[in-house]
């Protein structure tokens, strides 16, 4: 018998929410209510893991979406904590961007994100109900609004 919740060992989940495939062909896995993301190969053998519930910077609170770009880098949005989080394909925090409101850059429960080949970043905004474009440079940490 093994303590602790259902669906917290490696390789399981508790309310996984979205998933983003790597260019490699690994998967990147949000497990909601375990307030992590995993990180698994083409076949779903557990390879890492990270996160944990909380509301500091590399810490989750119901993270919602994942998109993982060319280079692996990922950006996971947070319905709790309204933000964007990114991370590079070892799960080291880069930065970070976004907060509550309802104003350009501002979030009040996001939903989803995904990327675009033009170095775009799309996230959904749930209780706004909008979408919100970002586009990401190397210059600022964060993401620039470039629409509402």
């Amino acid at each position: 018998n093994r303590i602790g919740k259902p669906g917290d060992g490696a390789a399981e989940f508790n309310y996984p929410t979205h998933i983003a495939v790597a260019s490699d062909g690994t998967l990147w896995v949000v497990d909601s209510l375990n307030f992590r993301v995993q990180h698994l190969d083409a076949s779903g053998k557990f390879l890492s893991a990270f996160g944990g519930i909380g509301d500091s910077a590399g810490a989750f609170d119901k993270p919602k979406g994942i998109a993982v770009d060319g280079q692996g880098h990922l950006l996971v949005v947070e319905g709790r904590n309204d933000r964007v989080q990114a991370y590079d394909s070892q799960g080291q925090l880069l930065f970070t961007f976004g907060h509550t409101g309802s104003g350009a850059g501002e979030f009040f429960l996001p939903t989803g994100i995904a990327l675009d080949g033009g170095g775009k970043v799309y996230v959904s905004d749930g209780q706004n109900r909008r979408v919100e474009i970002f586009k990401l440079n190397a210059e600022t940490p964060g993401g620039q609004p470039i629409a509402r």
